[in-house]
């Protein structure tokens, strides 16, 4: 068993996605503290409740955290012996996982009742795969025979489209009625959106995000999600014109009916009922399926009537670009910059359909949910929403174009440098 300080997080093992472990940790750690305070359970009263667990498997993720504690009347400030054995056995196969145990260190500096060295618990962690449409078996022993069980069902795989409005429909509060379509999940837990935006001042970033919870009423296997009510709420968090660099939807579909209010995080709680689904302990154990896919910018051009939205589908078919455009004089990432992708294949009513991405401040930029096929490329300075310096000043650049092909599947990469207009 290690003791790992929080802040060494980031080089958890398999650590490709260290955001599941931080958000795990935040949420636990709440949740714990919320357990402690609720008048209904005492911890120390006499109970077939042993332990304090929290967590979820995500079939998405490379590592895996539950987080396992004994319940007590303070909270954990010493390194103490915890013999707790943790498994986790896959149903039907008899598969078992390779369980460990680490010690997390939460440093309290401005609270004079912790300990100086902090709040102590203990995150059970695998590396081990989380297969879809599997079950698994959550088991904790304590040294005198204490036992909590839960049964984690994860979902199937399942598609993911958004709908793009074209501009052809009417639109709420000025801002377009796109939508995220979920198909073949019986529970979506919630959708939650990740905007990073860029205000006027270029050397400035700011990342918002706003989860969107899923109606009771709206059962599966199909979820419609209004998308742009989430994206409203981003904007309307922030002061003045905003551009959006980059925008990311993560989706999370459960295998079970998901508690309302129940997050990753603890900070949307917000006075929920503290769910529980561990027999022989408090807390709450999901398992899901979590998928990223990027809220991108479509239309068409071709003959009236223009359809009235652009649907983009991810999955496995579907070919993605991604790259730098580059100051040929300055030699540095050009922000601001406009990457246009049009289909040379046009659909059954002759619309040809078109896919563009802003650079970020880093001037990286990406397209996703393209159909195989060949494109008209065309890489421009600036895009139709940059913000232009304060003088109104900013180089002129050549237009690259070029025509690419994408196989089914495809994940290319093209790195482009634009050239000024005259000398440097």
């Amino acid at each position: 068993m290690g003791r790992v300080s929080v802040r060494t997080l980031r080089r958890a093992p398999g650590g490709r996605q260290p955001w599941r472990a931080r958000a795990l940790i935040s949420f636990c750690s709440l949740l714990t503290l919320l357990a402690a305070c609720d008048d209904t359970f005492e911890p120390i009263a006499a109970s077939d409740r042993h332990f304090s667990v929290f967590g979820h498997l995500d079939a998405s993720a490379d590592t895996q955290w539950i987080r396992v504690m004994p319940l007590r009347k303070s909270i954990l400030t010493s390194p103490e012996p915890f013999a707790v054995s943790v498994t986790l056995e896959e149903v039907g196969t008899g598969r078992t996982l390779d369980v460990r145990d680490s010690l997390f260190v939460y440093p309290y500096p401005q609270e004079e009742d912790i300990e100086a060295d902090g709040a102590m618990v203990h995150n059970y962690w695998t590396t081990d795969p989380i297969i879809p449409g599997r079950t698994y078996r959550f088991t904790a022993v304590g040294p005198n025979g204490e036992i909590a069980t839960a049964t984690l069902p994860i979902p199937n795989d399942y598609a993911v489209s958004v709908a793009i409005n074209t501009g052809t429909t009417p639109t709420l509060f000025n801002r377009p009625m796109d939508a995220v379509r979920v198909e073949g999940v019986d529970h979506l837990a919630f959708v939650r959106l990740h905007a990073m935006l860029r205000p006027p001042c270029p050397e400035y970033r700011l990342m918002q995000e706003v989860r969107f919870d899923i109606p009771e009423d709206n059962e599966g296997p199909e979820y419609f999600v209004p998308v742009s009510k989430i994206y409203g709420a981003v904007i309307d968090e922030c002061r003045g014109s905003q551009v959006a660099e980059r925008l990311d939807l993560w989706i999370v579909a459960s295998g079970t009916p998901w508690p309302a209010g129940f997050d990753f995080r603890g900070t949307a709680l917000k006075g929920a009922s503290l769910p529980a689904n561990v027999d022989g302990a408090v807390g709450y154990l999901g398992g899901v399926l979590t998928k990223l896919v990027p809220y991108e910018y479509c239309t068409f051009t071709g003959p009236e009537p223009i359809p009235p939205s652009c649907v983009l589908t991810y999955d496995d078919s579907k070919a993605m670009i991604t790259g730098t455009i580059r100051d040929g004089c300055a030699d540095l990432p050009l922000a601001d910059a406009s990457v246009r992708l049009e289909a040379l294949t046009p659909t059954a009513s002759g619309h040809r359909r078109i896919r563009t991405s802003p650079t970020s401040f880093d001037g990286d930029y990406r397209i996703a949910g393209l159909d195989a096929g060949e494109y008209a490329l065309r890489v421009s300075h600036p895009h139709e929403n940059h913000i232009p310096p304060a003088d109104g000043a900013f180089p002129q650049f050549v237009v690259h174009t070029d025509t690419l092909t994408f196989a089914p599947g495809e994940r290319a990469s093209l790195d482009i440098v634009l050239q000024r207009v005259g000398p440097c």
